[in-house]
């Protein structure tokens, strides 16, 4: 699921302790920033336009990624989606590993990342 601005994290049931696990926003706020880096959005991306695309991306322990990111949500016209979503996809490729993911948060971070790239990380 995507919230917010930019990332997700899948939930969790809670660790042994009873309190909820989750990623510190700074994890969260340094792989976006990563991205931001990375990514070159595709040619015909509008400033002012509302669409995004939203990869589901699941990782390895060193942080790089296990497989090729899967489209979860996609709102591009179809002449951009393609475009928009391949480009989210090279982004993630380009990035990796992403060690700001911390190893002791593995089974958080391992299936649960959902970056939503739109013209938002373009910083404008």
């Amino acid at each position: 699921m995507a919230t917010g601005e930019t990332l997700s994290n899948a939930g969790s049931l809670g660790a042994a302790n009873g309190h909820d696990a989750q990623l510190s926003q700074s994890e969260l706020d340094a792989f976006r920033a990563r991205l931001i880096q990375c990514w070159s959005p595709p040619p015909g991306l509008d400033p002012d336009s509302k669409v995004y695309v939203v990869l589901r991306v699941t990782f390895k322990p060193d942080g790089s990624l296990a497989r090729e990111p899967a489209v979860v949500e996609n709102t591009a016209a179809a002449s951009l989606g393609p475009a928009l979503a391949e480009s989210g996809k090279r982004a993630l490729m380009l990035c990796q590993p992403f060690t700001m993911l911390r190893p002791e948060h593995y089974d958080l971070w391992k299936d649960g990342l959902e970056p939503k790239f739109n013209n938002e990380m373009l910083g404008r």
